[in-house]
């Protein structure tokens, strides 16, 4: 993503308009914030929809602390500081600045104001309807899966769609149920109003930290899999993948460059994660870049002091073990993770990069996890063949079109089901768990997978059992209290 100087002034002081309220957490307050900036035309409406991403960027340290360091994947060193610390107890004190939702919220109310300025642009004549239907869908796409974020990490949210310094704002509290069929009726609404790309379109990392038609279903598919609605789920992955995974036959490259399961059968797989635009995994990401002075502390905190890290974060025994039980090569020893003398560490944040440069990708969908996502519905289905495919070597989607597969495209043998085993579906889905540490392993993604399958269960005990391996087998009778449903959400301290 190459922007100039100027472009990114006019973002930093969009931001500093759109974030003026104090407080995203008090949500009764009647602050009013003056309109600074005039839209006058489609460039300005698209700036300042582009502002509302930095706000996304100011999250990366928080979303990949909430999503990883609660579940068996990852543990903090000694020299971690006391916030991070308590999510590797799933314990919280009021002042720890990662359990605030404050950051979702502001996302939430500068969407509510763009969504105002859009519909006042398309009612001047200052955008036409093409113009409209992709600035609204994108808001509201961008809102919907904030809200999603907030239900995963809090059970239940405040919903508004006008923006909170308004007299006439209208503020409900959801609980989860009711929340996540909100959100998907609002992400509903604008899936056909959305576009697979803009109309600049070439591939680009520009596309992917932009939410797009892709994005959009993809989240309509994590929140009907949320639902425990497998069908519908399932369409919604397929539907993407059938748009960006297509491959002329089970052994050439796809058809379309952009957004596709990338065929890495070399030691390459380590590449998705150096953020290059010919890299065709990410479908919507957090773009950082030194070049643009934007940074996060990923690389900072996963390196190790040798490699000009903090090192406060690193790999489980649980997380190695699975690499090594496996022998995933090219997803293993130096590409999810490294060892420099004994000290294992994270290498997703840290490959291609010198030290110190601290401007590590993050990726919030990708092509790997969707598949195995799409898996995960297919087996719930009773379609464990299909299922077994798109996990192993790929699978037919007739009309021509094939998809890659996860574990053959790092050179792994395919996984069958033991003949002896009696229940099938539970076998995969554990099966598939442990796909998903070997594919996704530290991307801010395994606590909502094992809640997820935890609630489905209705067997709170299975995750604790599994979370509880990552503590020293003396210390885990201390921390069984610590992972009971009622730990699956994150406190709101107001």
């Amino acid at each position: 993503m190459k922007l100039s100087k100027t472009y990114f002034l006019i973002l930093s002081a969009l931001v500093l308009v759109f974030t003026s309220c104090d407080n995203f957490i008090d949500i009764t307050q009647e602050d009013v914030v003056e309109q600074k900036e005039n839209i006058q035309d489609y460039q300005t409406l698209n700036s300042s929809v582009l502002a509302v991403y930095s706000l996304l960027a100011d999250m990366t340290e928080q979303l990949f602390v909430i999503g990883e360091l609660r579940g068996d994947l990852t543990v903090v060193n000694s020299n971690a500081n006391s916030y991070l610390r308590e999510f590797y107890d799933n314990k919280y004190s009021i002042g720890n600045p990662y359990v605030s939702p404050k950051g979702f919220y502001a996302i939430i109310n500068n969407t509510n104001r763009l969504l105002m300025e859009t519909d006042k642009a398309i009612h001047t004549g200052i955008i036409d309807s093409l113009d409209y239907n992709s600035l609204h869908a994108e808001l509201v796409g961008l809102r919907s899966w904030t809200y999603f974020q907030i239900l995963k990490n809090y059970g239940s949210c405040k919903y508004f769609t006008t923006p909170l310094e308004y007299p006439a704002k209208k503020v409900q509290v959801l609980a989860y149920d009711e929340a996540l069929d909100k959100i998907l009726e609002d992400v509903v609404a604008v899936d056909s109003m959305a576009y697979w790309e803009f109309a600049d379109g070439a591939p680009s990392n520009w596309n992917r930290i932009r939410v797009l038609k892709q994005t959009i279903n993809t989240l309509i598919g994590e929140i009907y899999l949320e639902k425990q609605d497998y069908e519908k789920a399932a369409e919604k992955f397929e539907e993407v993948i059938r748009k960006t995974d297509k491959f002329k036959s089970s052994s050439e490259v796809a058809d379309d460059p952009n957004f596709k399961l990338q065929t890495y059968k070399t030691s390459d797989w380590f590449k998705i994660f150096m953020g290059s635009s010919s890299n065709s995994e990410g479908l919507f990401w957090i773009f950082a870049g030194k070049e643009y002075n934007q940074f996060n502390e990923l690389q900072s905190w996963t390196a190790t002091a040798t490699r000009g890290g903090s090192y406060v974060v690193k790999p489980s025994e649980v997380a190695v073990k699975n690499f090594q039980n496996s022998n995933d090569v090219y997803r293993g020893l130096y590409a999810s993770y490294g060892i420099d003398g004994t000290q294992f560490y994270i290498n997703k944040y840290i490959t291609a990069r010198n030290p110190h440069d601290n401007d590590a990708q993050f990726f919030l969908y990708r092509a790997g996890r969707l598949h195995l996502l799409w898996a995960e519905c297919l087996n719930r289905l009773g379609q464990r063949e299909k299922a077994l495919e798109v996990i192993n070597n790929g699978t037919h989607l007739g009309d021509g079109i094939y998809t890659g597969g996860v574990r053959g495209r790092v050179e792994l043998p395919p996984i069958t089901i033991p003949l002896e085993v009696r229940d099938k579906m539970l076998w995969l889905e554990n099966w598939l768990i442990t796909e998903l540490a070997l594919e996704t392993a530290f991307e801010g993604n395994r606590w909502y997978d094992l809640v997820r399958i935890a609630k489905r269960r209705d067997n709170p005990d299975w995750l604790a059992t599994l979370v509880l391996e990552k503590y020293p087998e003396e210390e885990r009778a201390n921390y069984q209290a610590n992972f009971t449903s009622a730990s699956w959400y994150l406190p709101v301290f107001e």
